[in-house]
């Protein structure tokens, strides 16, 4: 019994000694997890403590020119796409492509052999009805001075009368049918209607070609005129008669008119612009882009163009350091500055080359960008 409880005993002090052991193994590993998590607010607020320091300036008042663009293509001054009124095969083209020709200038021909045979059948039809009628004349004089001498009737004076007034008609009707075929072989000719260069002809003689068909094109690029739209905001900052400036080329253009009126879809007001084209400088049909400078001058705001950023935005630096985006508008470039209109105060303080690593909500330590501090940022490698 001694040897039982002695033995007892022992188990209970390993057993102890196997508890407290794994007691003490616990606890160290929990002090090492309780300072792995330490670590970590404390890694962040030592990058927290790191502020990165920007330069800035102030924005200088300015004074900027609007500038209103105008889109579209340069039309022909006048245009026509001519054909025959009647229909027939071509018998003779007149033209060459790109020759210049002036109005009234025979363009083409149709063949005329059935329109002349028509004009000698009506104009000997108007013989024929001549003669009746100048018999019919003849007769009614004859049967008159009869019945003057008691010598005819009533009936038959009556009779002669209704045939002169018969062959009378019949030389009216012959003489429209000859006006109508001269008509119809004028129409087989077709004429320029107004000076011009051909820009299109058919490819020989022989087609046939229906009423109506188109055959030549003539285009007056003496002058063009360019239709586009402009904004509702740009409709006071433009008039009539204002000079318009054509992109890549010395002509320019006057803007004819401007409908103070918008489109329901696009909400745009359209412009025209006329242009003449001196020394044939512009092409007709061509895409082209113009502007119009504005006759009044507006307040606008100065910075380096480095402060701007590749999408459109400046940072701004509060009053409590913070960083803020702010999108401007960039009107022009003036040596190494950009004119902006908006969304800028003289009271600002615009970041000066904005690196990658600073950004909208970021608080820095901001310092006025002079021409010393310019002179050591260039010294500096």
């Amino acid at each position: 019994m001694a040897d039982y409880g002695a033995h007892r005993k022992g188990r209970r002090i390993v057993l102890g000694a196997v508890a407290l052991s794994t007691i003490v193994i616990v606890g160290l590993v929990g002090l090492r997890m309780c300072g792995a998590i330490g670590d970590t607010p404390r890694a962040s607020r030592s990058a927290r403590a790191s502020i990165a320091r920007v330069h800035f300036v102030r924005p200088q008042p300015a004074e900027w020119t609007p500038r209103v663009e105008i889109t579209g293509t340069l039309e022909p001054i006048q245009a026509a796409d001519l054909a025959f009124e009647v229909g027939g095969r071509i018998a003779q083209v007149g033209v060459a492509l790109g020759e210049r020709v002036t109005r009234g200038q025979t363009l083409a021909l149709l063949e005329q052999s059935a329109a002349f045979a028509q004009r000698a059948q009506t104009t000997a039809a108007i013989g024929v009805a001549e003669a009746q009628a100048s018999a019919a004349r003849e007769q009614l004089a004859r049967i008159e001075s009869l019945a003057r001498q008691r010598a005819a009737a009533e009936g038959e004076i009556a009779s002669a009368r209704q045939q002169v007034g018969l062959a009378q008609a019949q030389l009216g009707q012959a003489l429209a049918t000859n006006r109508a075929t001269a008509t119809e072989s004028a129409s087989r000719v077709l004429r320029a209607p107004f000076d011009g260069m051909v820009t299109r002809v058919p490819p020989a003689a022989g087609a046939v070609v229906a009423p109506g068909q188109p055959v030549v094109r003539i285009e007056d690029l003496s002058a063009l005129r360019l239709r586009g739209t402009i904004a509702e905001t740009e409709l006071d900052a433009v008039a009539p008669g204002a000079v318009v400036h054509i992109d890549g080329k010395s002509t320019t253009g006057s803007l004819r008119a401007i409908v103070r009126s918008l489109d329901p879809s696009t909400r745009r007001a359209p412009v025209e612009v006329t242009i003449v084209n001196t020394g044939g400088e512009l092409v007709g049909n061509a895409f082209a882009r113009a502007w119009v400078a504005s006759d009044r001058s507006l307040r606008a705001f100065s910075i380096p163009t480095s402060a701007v950023r590749t999408n459109g935005t400046v940072l701004v630096v509060g009053r409590d350091g913070v960083l803020a985006s702010r999108s401007v508008s960039v009107r022009e470039e003036r040596e190494g500055r950009a004119i902006v209109a908006d969304s800028l105060t003289a009271a600002d303080r615009v970041v000066v080359d904005p690196t990658a690593d600073v950004d909208d909500g970021e608080r820095v330590e901001a310092t006025a960008w002079t021409d010393a501090t310019r002179v050591r940022a260039a010294r500096t490698p």
